[in-house]
């Protein structure tokens, strides 16, 4: 079900024949593969953050009707929540929309506020009538160490998607790629 999130939003960004080539290489990964036999809260987390990146998304689009809008913004805030209630690390997506409305639109548009209404409701009743998770209140200590030992293990994590248990080289330079595009990707953003 991600794989199909991820098709749809990234299907106004390329060719079908890319989008369906990043969807294989995310589907057929042998990191993500290993993941598909076991029970863990990864993959509905996986789900759950591109549902809410897909629903808020095609809220942003002003072709829609105003009512659709509003209802892909409730649904983008119930799915950051599921997002958030599968996995604590799901509460980035709040800070991501309002910089990435702020980046866009210079200021927090009705469907983000209305996102960020409804994963709120939502979280507050979680926190309210049900147990709380603190299991990442220690991570809130920054500092310059943690920032940089943080910035090796993410990118270890990042060039172990593309391990492929043989050789060494093609993880490193399928890394050394991801990252470029990534860059470029990042600067052509901010043009």
């Amino acid at each position: 079900a991600a794989l199909l999130l991820i098709h749809r939003l990234i299907q106004p960004l390329m060719p079908p024949a890319a989008g369906a080539a990043v969807v294989l290489a995310v589907g057929l990964n042998p990191y993500f593969w290993d993941f598909k036999d076991q029970v863990l809260s990864d993959l509905p987390f996986l789900f759950f953050f591109f549902a809410t990146l897909l629903c808020v998304t095609r809220a942003h689009e002003a072709e829609r009707s105003a009512r659709l809008r509003g209802v892909l913004s409730v649904l983008g805030g119930f799915a950051m929540y599921a997002s958030y209630a599968t996995r604590v690390i799901g509460i980035v997506l709040l800070p991501t929309l309002i910089v990435s409305d702020f980046i866009r639109y210079r200021w927090l548009t009705k469907e983000t506020l209305v996102a960020i209404g409804t994963f709120t409701v939502l979280a507050a009743l979680q926190y309210l009538l049900l147990t709380r998770d603190t299991s990442y209140t220690d991570l809130l200590a920054i500092s310059a160490s943690v920032i940089v030992a943080n910035g090796r293990s993410y990118a270890g994590w990042l060039a172990e998607i593309w391990a492929n248990g043989y050789a060494p080289l093609p993880q490193k330079l399928l890394f050394l790629a991801t990252v470029a595009l990534a860059l470029i990707g990042y600067v052509s953003l901010w043009r």
